[in-house]
């Protein structure tokens, strides 16, 4: 099953350009410890300060908790603005 980390980031300042560059730096760090996260990062279509960073890795089915990488990414973040760091699991049809 797959499991979903949404972390959302308000950002303090509205300063887009600045903050973009800093995502690009930190996209590039993540690919190198993602250890099969799948890394999205989106902007909110109408409020350029919310960010929203998503990842998604296989688990197993007793798994329900966020990945260590979120679990840093989040604390990073806080720094920024305000943060939001929850987990979903992917909804299974039984058969």
């Amino acid at each position: 099953m797959r499991l979903l980390e949404n972390i959302i980031l308000r950002v303090a300042e509205n300063d887009r350009a600045d903050f973009e560059s800093l995502m690009q730096g930190l996209a590039k760090e993540i690919s190198k410890d993602s250890d099969g996260v799948e890394v999205s990062f989106y902007w909110n279509s109408t409020l350029e300060s919310d960010v929203c960073i998503q990842l998604t890795r296989e688990v197993g089915s007793n798994t329900r908790s966020a990945s260590s990488l979120g679990v840093r990414l989040a604390a990073s973040l806080k720094s920024f603005g305000l943060v939001d760091h929850t987990c979903w699991v992917e909804w299974e049809w039984g058969d």
